[in-house]
């Protein structure tokens, strides 16, 4: 009899989103992306595997398919600070100091 190792897809993606941040801690962006990817796949609605693509997405530089990323946790989760947040310090690493500002004022 095979076990399958996921028994949905909810675990599934919660194993590739575990990889990706696994991926992360050494600095193997590209196969953190891959893996949060997956993990997206497997659940659309998570914000924090979206979240965590933006990061890896930053990480490597890629801002528009970081804001992407972003945009699309803030459709699952509109009312999630740290989304809003992360959407600052993009624009902050993108060296868009204005609209970094303008975010980070929408949270106080």
């Amino acid at each position: 009899m095979k076990t399958d190792m996921y028994p949905n897809s909810i675990s599934r993606a919660e194993y590739y989103e575990q990889m990706g941040n696994g991926y992360v801690e050494i600095r193997q962006f590209d196969k953190a992306i891959e893996a949060y990817k997956l993990s997206i796949l497997h659940n659309p609605n998570s914000a924090s595997a979206l979240m965590s693509l933006s990061d890896a997405y930053v990480a490597t530089k890629k801002y528009l398919l970081a804001q992407i990323a972003l945009q699309d946790a803030q459709k699952v989760d509109p009312q999630n600070a740290d989304v809003t947040k992360k959407i600052g310090d993009l624009y902050l690493a993108a060296e868009l100091y204005s609209k970094a500002r303008e975010v980070y004022e929408e949270l106080l």
